[in-house]
Formats: C-alpha cells, structure tokens, sequence
C-alpha cells in the first residue's frame, strides 16, 4: 500500500517544535549521530532505527472517538507522539487525523484489521530499517528517552518490550527481519502482537517512569492525563 504525504496542516507546529518541547536534551544528540554510518545502542549497532505508530482500531470505551486525536496539555496525543519520536522518523499506521504534514501516513490492509496488520503496513513501507519501534497511538506521555532505552536493550533479542508487573506490547522495538519473518508465516488479520510475540525471542525492561506507559483508555485517564500537565496531579511513578 503506498505511502502518502500531505501538505503543511494545523499540526505542524507541533512537530517542528516537539523536540525542544516534548523530547529530552540527551535526545538531541541522537539527531547528530544518525549523520553517522552506524548507530550504536548499547550492544545494538545497527544502519536505521524507525518508528511505526498504530493510529487504527476503535476506542469502545470512548465511545468510538479516535483516541489518538484527544488533546492532552491542548495537543493531540498523536501528535505528541510524532513530536517525541521525531528522531525516528515516524509513520503513522492509521487514521490521518491530527497526524502532522510531515509525517507519512499509510492504512492498515484492510481497515480495522488489528495491529499486526497494521505493523505490516508499516514494516512494507520502512523497507530499509533495521530496527523498527512500534508504540500505540494512545501514550501521551511515552517520549524520546522511553524509545532509546528500548532500543539500547534490545541487544540480540527479537524484541524489547516494556514490562512494569505487565507486558506492553504496543510499547516495544523489534528486529526488523525477524518480525518481518513472523508476519509473513502468520494471518495477520486479528491476530495481537501478544500472539505474534510468542514464537519470537524477547525481553523486557522497566520504564524509566510509569508515565511512558500510560495510556488513554477511559475519560478518566484522559482527565488524568491533562491534570498531570496542568500540574493538578502528581507525575506518575515507579
């Protein structure tokens, strides 16, 4: 399914200010070290790393509305995340809506198909990367740091995911080979990236804080989530 890329749009800002805004300042060197031939992520070397947001599926406990699009601290997450992930060149897997111009856009085959068919629409078009992060499109608060940190334990390990008393599997980074491997032996249809997971090797690690991992689920934690960038709740913890 090709790619498409739209003209400048009304998230834009975001995306040209999201690394000073939302991404960490130890991130910014990233951006100077993918000028390089290799990348070095802990015991990972590695020619591209890439980003892969699902933006698709329905939000039953929302009522339907396309949770990537709520607002939180007055920007969508989706483009919070695109922000954040900036550095890894992210393609949205999904709905366009929100989604910054400078961001490329793709759908899953068919529409509503679930997320391993969406990381295979993604997978399709990042046919260069060698490491790729797949994170939903629901994580206000998963940033730059969170991606790196997944990227320097994915070591030799099919994939890295985060775990804090449960496994994350919309949070994680993979081997681009062997997950491409393991879609093309499955129907990826319906299938969840917990199934798809299990003929894989992977690991897991801790967040650095619960935050990354915090999702938008319920209209509570979407209230939650814009106390804690109005500064009317606690940062969440460990």
């Amino acid at each position: 399914m090709a790619v498409t890329t739209r003209g400048p749009g009304p998230n834009a800002r975001y995306f040209a200010l999201g690394a000073n805004l939302l991404a960490p300042a130890a991130v910014q060197l990233c951006l100077t070290c993918r000028n390089l031939p290799r990348l070095r992520y802990g015991e990972l070397v590695t020619d591209s790393v890439r980003a892969i947001v699902l933006a698709g599926g329905t939000a039953q406990r929302l009522g339907g509305v396309h949770k990537p699009s709520l607002r939180v601290g007055g920007i969508p997450i989706i483009a919070r995340l695109c922000a954040a992930l900036r550095s890894f060149e992210p393609i949205v897997v999904g709905l366009a809506q929100d989604v910054p111009a400078e961001v490329e856009i793709t759908r899953e085959d068919p529409p509503g198909g679930g997320p391993v068919a969406a990381i295979a629409v993604g997978l399709d078009a990042l046919s260069r990367a060698d490491v790729v992060l797949v994170i939903a499109g629901d994580l206000p608060f998963f940033d730059a740091q969170s991606a790196d940190l997944l990227v320097s334990n994915l070591g030799s390990f099919d994939g890295c995911l985060y775990a804090d008393g449960q496994t994350h599997w919309l949070a994680g980074c993979w081997q681009a080979r062997a997950l491409r491997a393991r879609i093309a032996a499955v129907n990826p249809r319906g299938m969840s990236v917990r199934s798809l997971a299990a003929a894989l090797r992977t690991t897991t690690v801790r967040p650095l804080n619960a935050a990354a991992v915090f999702d938008v689920d319920t209209r509570e934690d979407l209230e939650q989530a814009n106390a804690i960038v109005a500064g009317r709740s606690r940062p969440l913890r460990e």
